[in-house]
Parts: C-alpha cells; sequence; structure tokens
C-alpha cells in the first residue's frame, strides 16, 4: 500500500534517501542547494517533503508546495529501480484525492520524446497543459531561466488565475522577482 512519510526535519533517517532521489532524477539546474532543501525542510511550513512508502520501503519523493489556493508539486520522483511500475500514477491519484485545491506543476516544453512522453503521462492522470508561455526561475544565481510549461488538475485557468499562481511560485518556491 502506497503512503507518504512527511519529513520535517532533514535529521529524520530517510531525509538522505530524498535528497539521493532528488540529485539522481533532476538536472542541477532543477533543484535548489542542498542546504537551502534541508533549510526549507526544517523551517518552511508551506512546503512538504515525503517519501513515498510502498509496503514499507522508499520507493520515491514528493515535494510540494501548500498554498491558500492551489497545491504546487516541485519535484516528484520514482526510484529509477521502481520506475514503469505504475507507481507514478498511484501516487498521484493518492495527492488527488488528499488535495482539494488545484494542483500545479512545471514540465519540460515538449521539444523532446521524453518531454512528450512525460506530459502524454500526466494527461492521463487528469492534468492538462496549461498553453501560457513559462520561464521556471533559477535556483542557483548562476543559471538561466528555463523554459517550461504548467499542467493543472482541478480546474481550468483563467489568465489572472495564471499570473496569480506564476508570481506566487515565482517568490514564495524560487525567491524571485520579475
Amino acid at each position: 500500500m502506497i503512503s507518504f512519510i512527511p519529513i520535517k526535519d532533514s535529521k529524520h533517517p530517510l531525509y538522505t534517501y530524498s535528497e539521493k532521489i532528488l540529485v539522481e532524477s533532476f538536472p542541477k539546474n532543477e533543484y535548489r542547494d542542498l542546504a537551502q532543501q534541508k533549510e526549507y525542510i526544517n523551517s518552511n511550513a508551506l512546503f512538504s517533503c515525503n517519501i513515498i512508502i510502498d509496503n514499507d520501503k522508499p520507493i520515491g519523493i514528493i515535494n510540494y508546495w501548500t498554498f491558500n489556493h492551489f497545491c504546487y508539486i516541485e519535484h516528484f520522483a520514482i526510484d529509477s529501480t521502481k520506475r514503469n511500475q505504475g507507481y507514478g500514477k498511484m501516487v498521484l491519484e493518492i495527492l488527488k484525492e488528499k488535495i482539494k485545491n488545484p494542483i500545479i506543476l512545471e514540465v519540460e516544453t515538449p521539444d523532446t520524446e521524453i518531454a512528450i512522453r512525460r506530459i502524454s503521462f500526466y494527461k492521463r492522470v487528469g492534468l492538462k497543459l496549461y498553453n501560457q508561455p513559462y520561464l521556471q526561475p533559477p535556483y542557483r544565481r548562476e543559471d538561466d531561466l528555463l523554459p517550461m510549461r504548467i499542467m493543472v488538475y482541478g480546474k481550468e485557468l483563467s489568465d489572472d488565475e495564471f499570473s496569480f499562481i506564476k508570481r506566487t511560485i515565482y517568490k514564495e518556491v524560487y525567491n524571485y522577482i520579475e
């Protein structure tokens, strides 16, 4: 049975697993410095780092931000040894039941086969690709803005709602002001 173990302290025994999956699953420019990651886990009430568990064994991570009007999934990854076994769909179904507000996430632009497959997966579990251009702010000063797209579950976004969500993510997640 799938469950989430919230990591509220970087001294938690499973914290190192969350770092391992984050570093293995994402390019360096798609996650923050690990010292800052620890700081967020230890002290930011909006940020939730979760280890995904199946039958008492860790199989992945899902990190998200809970805002008043939406939930933003920052990082979601299944351990490479457990991929293509249906876990991603199961995890998102659980999250959709748990979170009552719209769920937002960033995806790569549909320019590569892997990006197209990832977008198709999210569409199959009910998320919709928002057509507005979106640039992911850099996690590190030396990095550039990344062209990405937003996907949403739970409602169609008006342009004003998209702008509000974008500003909130930029400010709270990336500490970035346009």
